[in-house]
């Protein structure tokens, strides 16, 4: 640290903290570069004690004067009430309060209230002065939502204040079924990775439809996806969904061209489809062993573009269909929103060279600017195009989810929300004040991952996103719940913290950032009732000490995986102590497949990219999966799933897969779901984190395809034990 302790506290008053455990146990702190570079990330200079004086003094005066900040998030108590702290200069207890309360379903609350009557709650000095917080309980607790407080505090002077009032249930939704006590499972998979008799190189959205029915025939109560989030149409290649344009939408690719209404009638795409560089293009993007994204992109998007011209022709017209009508009114729902997103796309095509938004001319970096708003009239089109695209994507994945339901799935399609979003991408474009432009998401070391992660993904700033009322996150929410049973919200810790790593340095020269914990549940837990949405937490990496403690106060559920399960002795955990508020499974999609981990196969991947720090940790990595193995073989025996014996060095088999998974099935957690890749014994992992383009994440294709799944042996024999040991809702399988 510095001589002086002034970068110490504007860290802290920025939420940085200086110190963290990480999951080795390692205590570090975070060095004075490392401090300064974030204080820069937030919009502060810090490299003189001047610069970080004048900033906390900027800081100081931020909130200061303010009743309540631009969003009070409240959770009403057992007892029905609602409270709000205000803020109020020491001695002026005694000015009238005129309050109004507009109710989201239009009704007007109006009162008065004396803050002399209202207990303190806590008192801060700061430069001075002492801000005293008196707890408010409004006369009629509104019922749950978002709604607009306006105050009046009238003392010498009159004092003004608005804010979003949002009040949030107790905890989040839980399926009834779930609830009751009963144990679920389900399948989870990567949507591109989907072979079929009928798509175009990448599973799209009707293979998972298919999909839905086929697991449900098996017993199976949810499937569990990848983010579908929307990538880049200019960049197909840019192919990784935890690296997504936007959250608020869904990727292009995973459109059915052939089930767009008016394909079969429309001659200019039949044309297309038709032609010997489509068939030759086709045959090739299907063969192939992984997705090439380029050749779906350049197979599905012409034949789009002609879909969406035969679509304005015969449905918007001076008296729209009821197809255009309903366009028209998806065009009006997602507002401001789509229409920046049309824009980016369109912007992407007309700058394809420069892949960067921050890259492209000036007066283009902005979507506010005259020149994007000359460009969307120029190029409606295009800018209509994309829309009208994610419209589709957004009936096609409908589809899927009401087949879940119609199946009668306890739960249905469990969707995957990102953590954070590429920083070249629309979300990033469009909500560019709110972002840390200096800083990327990342992680500390693990045991998996000894130099840390930096993900590449640009965080929102915590101060910024409370004062837009935390806008990005309820919508980003409602777009994810909108259409499945579940939510995993990936690296949940990200709601009381994030790993921010400044641009230009290694993960290790990282530091945690707080985030308005409180503020977030609450918006999650409203978010989840509404949408009837369960939430499942990713709480795996580092974990803040009682953070899963808290999960479950929220009836969040957590993960337990068998790779990582351990009594305290190091044996494996017995499955029925698993808390039934959990989700359990093998392991995830950036960890090894069950057949990968047990051959070794993900270590000599890892050494030969030089992952590993050193050649000990190397060779420590290999004796520690020998060890590890072994207890899962010891465990497997205790329950006599596997047949005695004195050897821990069990080959791999199909009797040892079914094994791991029936011990796995007999455990407490409310739900389990089976990767894919595990069931279908499938060597490599889908993502290997640390790693880009050294491997082919994110592209590898599955056999056999979904039309002969049902029937595959693998698959009817664990779904079998399944059913026996998980009967979920209905218990049995239907033919």
């Amino acid at each position: 640290m510095t001589g002086d302790d002034t970068l110490a506290r504007l860290a802290a008053a920025l939420g940085i903290e200086l110190a963290y455990t990480d999951a080795l146990g390692i205590e570090r702190r975070a060095s004075d570069d490392t401090l300064e570079a974030l204080c820069h990330a937030f919009g502060f200079a810090a490299g003189t004690a001047a610069e970080r004086l004048a900033a906390l003094g900027a800081l100081e005066d931020e909130g200061r004067g303010a009743l309540v900040p631009p969003a009070v998030v409240v959770r009403k108590t057992p007892g029905g009430t609602v409270a709000v702290d205000l803020a109020l200069d020491a001695g002026t207890a005694s000015v009238s309060l005129e309050w109004a309360l507009a109710l989201e379903d239009g009704a007007l609350l109006e009162g008065r209230a004396v803050p002399a009557d209202m207990p303190v709650v806590k008192v801060e000095q700061s430069g001075g002065r002492a801000t005293e917080y008196r707890r408010w309980v409004l006369c009629e607790a509104p019922a749950h939502g978002y709604h607009r407080l306006h105050l009046v505090a009238r003392g010498r002077a009159a004092q003004h204040a608005a804010a979003d009032l949002v009040v949030a249930p107790a905890q989040c939704f839980v399926p009834p079924a779930l609830g009751r006590g009963r144990r679920m499972w389900g399948i989870a998979l990567q949507l591109y990775a989907l072979r079929s008799e009928n798509n175009w190189g990448v599973g799209d959205f009707t293979d998972l439809r298919k999909f839905v029915s086929t697991a449900a025939g098996l017993g199976a109560d949810v499937v569990g996806l990848n983010p579908l989030h929307a990538l880049f149409p200019s960049r197909p290649e840019h192919c990784s969904p935890y690296s997504p344009s936007s959250r608020l939408f869904l990727n292009l690719l995973y459109l059915d061209v052939t089930a767009v209404p008016g394909y079969r009638e429309t001659a200019e795409a039949r044309r297309v489809v038709g032609s010997e560089r489509f068939r030759s293009l086709h045959e090739r993007a299907v063969r192939a062993p992984l997705v090439d994204y380029e050749a779906v992109a350049a197979l599905k998007l012409p034949v789009l573009e002609h879909l969406f011209a035969s679509f304005r022709q015969r449905h918007l017209g001076t008296e729209p269909s009821v197809l255009g009508d309903a366009f028209r009114q998806f065009q009006r729902e997602q507002g401001n929103a789509l229409a920046q997103l049309g824009l980016f796309d369109a912007l992407g095509e007309r700058f394809a060279g420069q892949p960067d938004w921050r890259q492209w001319p000036e007066d283009m970096r902005n979507p506010g600017s005259a020149a994007v708003r000359h460009f969307a009239v120029e190029r409606s089109d295009r800018v209509e195009l994309f829309q009208y695209l994610q419209w589709e994507c957004g009936r096609q994945l409908q589809a899927a989810s009401a087949a879940a339901a119609e199946a009668g799935m306890g739960i249905g399609l469990y969707q995957d929300l990102a953590v954070g979003v590429d920083r070249t991408g629309a979300e990033a474009w469009a909500n560019q004040d709110l972002l840390a432009a200096g800083a990327a998401i990342g992680a500390p070391p693990d045991a998996w991952n000894l130099n840390g992660q930096n993900w590449g993904l640009v965080p929102y700033d915590p101060r910024r996103l409370r004062r837009a009322k935390y806008l990005p996150l309820r919508e980003m929410l409602r777009a994810v719940m909108g259409t499945g049973g579940a939510i995993r919200i990936d690296h949940v810790m990200g709601l009381r913290r994030l790993f921010w790593v400044p641009d230009g340095r290694h993960a290790v020269d990282g530091a945690y950032v707080r985030y308005p914990f409180e503020d977030l549940l609450g918006i999650v837990a409203l978010e989840s009732w509404r949408q009837g949405c369960m939430v499942i937490g990713e709480d795996l990496g580092t974990v803040p000490t009682g953070f899963r403690e808290r999960m479950q106060q929220e009836r969040i559920y957590s993960y337990r995986l068998l790779y990582f399960d351990r009594s305290k002795d190091g044996e494996m955990r017995p499955p029925e102590s698993y808390p039934e508020q959990s989700i359990a499974s093998v392991g995830t999609h950036d960890l090894a497949t069950l057949t990968g981990y047990w051959a070794g196969r993900d270590l000599a991947v890892r050494t030969g990219l030089g992952l590993y720090p050193s050649d000990e940790a190397a060779s420590a990595a290999v004796d520690k999966r020998r060890d590890d193995k072994g207890r899962i073989v010891r465990a497997l025996r205790r329950r006599g799933l596997l047949p005695a014996g004195d050897a821990d060095d069990v080959p791999m088999s199909s009797a040892l897969a079914l094994a791991v998974h029936r011990y796995l099935a007999s455990c407490g957690s409310g739900l389990m779901v089976v990767q894919l890749e595990d069931i279908l014994d499938v060597a490599d992992q889908v993502n290997l984190p640390g790693t880009t383009t050294e491997q082919p994440n994110w592209r590898r294709k599955l056999d056999p395809a979904i039309e002969t799944l049902a029937g595959d042996s693998r698959v009817r024999a664990l779904a079998e034990a399944l059913r026996e040991l998980r009967p979920g809702r209905r218990g049995k399988a239907r033919g």
